[in-house]
């Protein structure tokens, strides 16, 4: 149980609370400089970010349960 919780559940919990620090980063950075958003130009690097994210966390969340 220890070995699960400390080998697949922080890594995954990690890159979750990473990938949500870097949109909300992102975010504050484009509010910071006064430009307008354009999520049509964002929406692309979510869509990368949330497969990325997703890819690694099924490959690695199912192959140590």
């Amino acid at each position: 149980m220890w070995e699960f919780v400390v080998h697949t559940g922080t890594p995954t919990l990690l890159e979750g609370i990473a990938s949500i620090g870097l949109i909300l980063r992102v975010q504050i950075q484009r509010r910071r400089l006064r430009q307008s958003n354009q999520w049509r130009k964002q929406r692309r690097m979510i869509i990368q970010l949330l497969l990325v994210s997703t890819l690694n966390i099924g490959i690695n969340f199912p192959g140590n349960a």
